[in-house]
């Protein structure tokens, strides 16, 4: 059965003009959506967007609470372990959770640790705030040497392994997502895997590490990466995260191997808790920097700690005070045994540590041989280092709006090779370093590697230099470079450097990724790779033989005429090289997007008539028109991307050829595709119940609710502020949809290049008749921006902030703002609800798969009715049934429910005590 197929184009308009866009991660010209822009050897800034609870790709919920608890006189440690094993005995519902704890507002003293040891438990306070009468304090009363953590979840169970499979690839770049193996027996859509990186001798040596002390030794410095797999096709499988350090032939290559994990934990939060350790204020230090600050450290060191096979957990609306080490640490069991996984860290606060200010303390945030944390707009005071990853830790992890004052040392990757972090939009009154410590504390040597510092401000600088092997990115940063003094040979003399001094576009790497990501229901990402990453070095006379259609092959060795047809690694006059991508696709598949990047060097260094030929001899565009020229010369290599935005045509049938004709030569390509699935979908367009906008300065008491624009502007002038507010009122409407976006349509733009964004309004309760400057709501971060353009649509995913507005009250408010301060030329115009034209008007369209329908009623034996009807296979219904068209929905009576084993399906309905004619509905669930 034939579906028709609704494409939602998202606007991710171009950022133009006077944005300042890195030349790492930028806007696609035909598509809009953003390219990451490889280096010689295929290595990109990583996609961060699936890090955090559940990937990203669910809202934290609300657990129902099944026992409460009000602090009593004396230790309520006991009373609280007793109520956390409560309800660990209960049986978890059909989402894994078996409850949480709520603690009434009020003190609790705590002479020990409270540990959480089964899947689906929540331990929730009233609030992290100071006023005891109204949040939840934990006095941490523990005094004494052992170091304890105040709220423990734990797990130390271990994997076992299932099968284990070599990787083919000479190089497999970092970002990358899929490569070959010698066998995919074993492997399949789900499996859950290991990706071993093994630390040789020779790798050692070649990064310096065998001359700091005590050296790192071979094997000791195995990276694990912890996957699923998404997709296996041919010899090849693609992985849900990307590689993080590069696994090369030369150091030993790299393994795969599956692995089962029952006894590892899920489902486990912690959230709306304040925690207060008890110290000696008598015990103090001085020191040339402070005099007699308390230095007590016989008390409690950690407020919460995830440790082990802790997988998709929570800390949310957490504060605590006094801690020696930290407020929150996620810790996998050891580097081969990493455990901790998608735990996301939100809104949380470490304030003024007690202990020595010396290594091993004052750590705030850490994330310890655990992958894809999210630490999200959290803030640290008094910390030594604060936004921090340990050896060995592999990303992707995030970082992002974090805040540190009054820090005592630097932030970023600690020691030991951590690879694969973002720090995005982290603020430090300290360094941010990503670089080599020498010697300094146990050997620490190369903190991180493919470490990315995005739109960072760092009042100390920034050390980041690039490891041999691997690279820094310092992109957009604020602060000045400083000397690296501890680093020990080899040591280069800078990391990857662009745009120091000025952001870029967008301002938050993170937050635009993850619009990128969900901008299309249920996203399938593909990578195909052809030719050897070898930087050139076949010993073949063609060059290296790669993949290309037999009748494609033919037809360019007819246009080349007495020219050579090579393959790749060939630099050379005057040749033609064709290859091709053969992608498997579904009748199910819909290609949405993609781009294609040549590695390249030119033997003439004059490249600008090369012709790129895309799925046919006439369809030829030189390297002048797509801005391609010049290509390098010599030993170094030149990579250039297409967005394939408008040319996604070709590739529907399943194969893609190209050619390359002139003076340059191929060293490999690579084709990624977005992948979406023919699907039939409906939508439902809500406009908000209350809009306005709000001036500052001498206009902060004036109203301007009525206006038929929502005007948003920063500017040095106070006066001319302006901030947008929007609010939807979705009660009555379910959570059936797969995906929410606010449609916004600029009616004017005052110069091009100015970037607005979007930030979730907790408080609902304002008038747009009263709503101004004076008494706007408070917003929070915000989780998209935009480079508007006149009468073009702006397309904002808001599905998480609808789901969670549907789990509570049903409201939906937002506010619309700029972060460029452009001055006068700076101000944006949306059209508002009171907009005379209607297409003008905010929107907020829900995205559901459409219900199935009937196709035709037959009428059969007295009391009995047979009804065809089509949907998307696998699709859930439900069939409602009534006598009385006048009665509402809810009054129907449900005959049948299932679900569709193929696209038509036929129901006979049997009414033995009703014969009269009957009316039919068929709903999604």
């Amino acid at each position: 059965m034939l579906l028709v197929v609704v494409l939602f184009q998202i606007a991710l308009n171009s950022a133009t003009g006077s944005t300042n866009t890195s030349v790492w991660y930028y806007p696609g010209s035909a598509s809009g959506r953003m390219i990451r822009q490889p280096d010689a050897l295929g290595n990109r800034v990583m996609d961060y967007s699936l890090v955090g609870y559940k990937g990203g790709n669910a809202v934290i919920p609300t657990i129902a609470s099944k026992t409460n608890l009000s602090p009593v006189t004396g230790d309520n440690g006991p009373r609280i372990q007793a109520a956390i094993n409560y309800v660990s005995g209960l049986a978890p519902d059909t989402n894994g959770f078996r409850g949480a704890i709520q603690l009434a507002a009020g003190y609790y003293v705590i002479s020990n640790t409270i540990t959480i040891t089964s899947s689906g438990v929540v331990l929730r306070g009233a609030g992290d705030g100071a006023n005891i009468a109204s949040n939840t304090v934990l006095y941490a009363a523990y005094a004494g040497t052992n170091q304890p953590s105040l709220s423990l979840i734990s797990n130390s169970s271990s994997y076992s392994t299932v099968t284990t499979h070599n990787i083919t690839n000479i190089y497999v770049p970092v970002g990358a997502r899929s490569f070959n193996v010698d066998s995919t027996n074993g492997f399949a859509v789900g499996t859950n895997v290991f990706v071993r990186r093994p630390s040789t001798g020779l790798w050692i040596t070649n990064i310096g590490m065998n001359q700091v002390t005590p050296a790192w030794t071979a094997g000791s410095f195995d990276i694990y990466a912890d996957r699923t797999i998404t997709r296996v096709e041919g010899n090849s499988v693609t992985l849900d995260q990307p590689i993080t350090c590069a696994i090369e032939k030369q150091y030993g290559g790299g393994t795969i191997f599956s692995y089962t994990w029952a006894s590892r934990m899920t489902n486990i939060g912690v959230e709306n808790i304040r925690a207060i350790s008890y110290f000696n204020p008598a015990i103090t230090t001085n020191t040339s920097a402070t005099t007699n600050y308390p230095s007590d450290e016989n008390h409690t060191w950690q407020f919460i700690q995830f440790y082990g096979a802790v997988a998709n957990g929570w800390a949310r609306n957490v504060t605590d005070s006094n801690f020696a080490y930290t407020c929150v640490h996620v810790v996998g069991k050891s580097a081969s045994i990493p455990g901790a996984r998608n735990i996301t860290i939100r809104d949380c606060t470490s304030l003024d540590p007690i202990s020595e200010i010396t290594g091993g303390r004052r750590y705030a945030f850490v994330v310890d041989n655990s992958q894809d944390i999210l630490v999200q707009n959290c803030y640290t005071r008094q910390d030594r280092h604060q936004f921090v990853t340990m050896s060995l830790t592999t990303g992707p992890s995030v970082f992002v709006d974090g805040l540190s004052d009054n820090a005592w040392n630097d932030c970023g990757p600690h020691f030991r090779w951590a690879t694969g972090e973002l720090w995005d939009n982290v603020i430090t009154s300290d360094t941010l370093e990503a670089n080599n410590y020498g010697n300094e504390g146990t050997s620490h040597g190369w903190s991180g590697a493919n470490e990315l510092d995005w739109n960072c401000t760092a009042a100390g600088g920034f050390k980041v230099k690039n490891p041999p092997t691997a690279q820094n990115w310092l992109i957009g940063g604020i602060g000045v470079l400083q000397p690296d003094n501890a680093a020990i040979p080899p040591n280069p003399a800078s990391g990857t450097y662009d745009s120091l001094g000025s952001n870029v576009f967008p301002n938050s790497i993170y937050y635009a990724q993850l619009q990128d990501r969900v901008s299309i229901p249920n996203p399938d990402v593909r990578e195909y790779w052809t030719g050897d990453i070898d930087q050139f070095s076949s010993t073949n006379s063609g060059g290296d033989s790669v993949p290309v259609d037999a009748a494609w092959k033919t037809i360019i060795q007819t246009a080349a005429g007495t020219n050579f047809v090579n393959g790749f690694d060939i630099t050379t006059t005057n040749q033609w090289i064709p290859f091709s991508f053969t992608p498997l696709l579904t009748a199910n598949d819909r290609i949405v997007g993609g781009t294609l990047s040549l590695a390249m060097r030119s033997v003439s260094g004059n490249s600008s008539g090369a012709i790129l030929y895309l799925d046919s001899i006439t369809n030829g565009t030189t390297f002048s028109s797509l801005g391609w020229s010049p290509i390098a010369t010599a030993t170094n290599t030149t990579v250039r991307v297409l967005d394939l935005g408008n040319q996604l045509g070709p590739i529907s049938d399943g194969k893609l050829n190209l050619a390359v004709a002139g003076d340059v030569g191929i060293d490999w390509a690579m084709l990624e595709l977005q992948i979406a699935q023919v699907q039939t979908y409906s939508t439902n367009f809500i406009l908000p119940v209350a809009d306005a906008y709000v001036r500052g300065g001498t206009n902060a008491g004036l109203n301007f609710g009525n206006d038929t624009i929502l005007t948003v502007k920063t500017d040095g002038t106070t006066n001319n502020l302006r901030q947008g507010f929007l609010h939807w009122d979705l009660t009555g409407y379910t959570n059936n949809f797969v995906q929410a976006r606010v449609r916004l349509i600029p009616v004017s733009v005052g110069t091009n290049g100015i970037e607005n964004a979007i930030a979730l309004v907790t408080n609902s309760a304002w008038n747009e008749s009263s709503l101004t400057w004076s008494n706007e709501p408070v917003a929070g971060k915000r989780f998209a921006t935009w480079i508007p353009a006149t009468n073009t649509p702006v397309d904002v995913i808001v599905t998480a902030q609808v789901q969670s507005a549907l789990a509570t009250d049903g409201q939906l408010a937002l506010e619309i703002f700029s972060l460029s301060n452009l001055g006068g030329n700076g101000s944006v115009s949306y059209g508002s609800r009171e907009n005379t034209n209607s297409g003008l008007r905010p929107q907020l369209v829900l995205i559901s798969v459409a219900p199935p329908q009937f196709t035709n009623t037959i009428k059969g034996a007295e009391g009995t009715y047979t009804f065809s009807g089509t949907g998307p296979t696998s699709s859930a219904y439900r069939i409602f049934a009534t006598t009385n068209l006048g009665l509402p929905f809810s009054n129907w009576l449900q005959t049948a429910s299932g679900t569709f084993t193929s696209g038509v399906f036929n129901y006979t309905d049997q009414d033995a005590t009703n014969y009269q004619q009957r009316f039919y509905r068929i709903v999604s669930p």
